[in-house]
């Protein structure tokens, strides 16, 4: 399997000098790097690639300005099982909240080195071929299961017909802990805080917000296929209204 990733830099107008400055490093430490302007050239770009091809494909998004959430968001709607890289500032935590929120998996600060960039794109290729991966449109990957069940140390999560649908961080962190909870119900306060301590995302005084992370969930579960079975329990929580669950119990936390 060629986990060699394809590289695509959805650059800003404003960005254009340490873009740059990004893909002469990155290419230096061997990866391969397709700068795009637009998410239409993103889009026309992964047209020429071979749909089954086993090589993983990572989006580098230039966070630092509000506008880019919109990128994030169209990003992770084109490539499901793309790994999504976000350049912001963790100190802008409301605009890195966003992005995380909008399907980004990982984040990098614009000003860092492009050994870090780099270190940080190769864990993240690690993490999406690593040993007992399935890509989605794998075969193997389309054999029903019993149920519905949270795989792959939580990053996949497999619909009763074999769907699988790989998660970002946030997405992770949440079902992981509704799908482990007693009734398979979970309070906004345990969620939030799980999503805080187990992911760095949000905080007290700047929670996750659940209802986005949900609704996003759901939208991205149905362009796959599948209906996800979340329900929201009035004032309280969320709660997993299918049978059948199980998780793995390798998800480490």
């Amino acid at each position: 399997m060629d986990t060699n990733p394809l590289v695509f830099q959805l650059q800003s107008r404003s960005g254009q000098a340490a873009s740059t400055t990004i893909l002469d490093g990155l290419a230096d430490s061997g990866l391969t790097v397709v700068p795009c302007h637009s998410i239409v050239e993103v889009r026309r770009q992964l047209r020429s690639i071979d749909p089954v091809s086993p090589q993983p494909v990572i989006i580098l998004v230039d966070g630092t300005h509000t506008s880019s959430v919109g990128n994030t968001t169209a990003a992770r709607v084109l490539q499901q099982q793309a790994g999504i890289v976000v350049l912001c500032d963790p100190s802008e935590q409301s605009l890195l909240l966003r992005h995380l929120q909008a399907g980004a998996d990982t984040y990098c600060h614009p000003d860092a080195s492009s050994e870090l960039l780099a270190a940080i794109v190769l864990r993240l290729v690690w993490r999406m071929t690593g040993p007992g991966y399935a890509r989605s449109n794998d075969p193997v990957a389309q054999t029903p299961s019993t149920g519905w069940q949270l795989i792959h140390q939580g990053w996949v999560m497999c619909a009763p017909d074999g769907k699988q649908i790989t998660l970002t961080t946030i997405e992770r962190s949440f079902l992981t802990v509704l799908l482990s909870s007693p009734g398979l119900q979970a309070s906004y306060d345990d969620l939030r805080q799980a999503i805080v301590e187990q992911t760095g995302k949000g905080s007290t005084r700047n929670p996750p917000q659940l209802g986005v992370l949900v609704s996003r969930m759901r939208r991205k579960f149905s362009q796959a296929g599948v209906a996800l079975p979340i329900q929201a329990i009035h004032r309280w929580g969320y709660m997993f209204t299918a049978d059948g669950v199980s998780v793995a119990p390798s998800v480490d936390h």
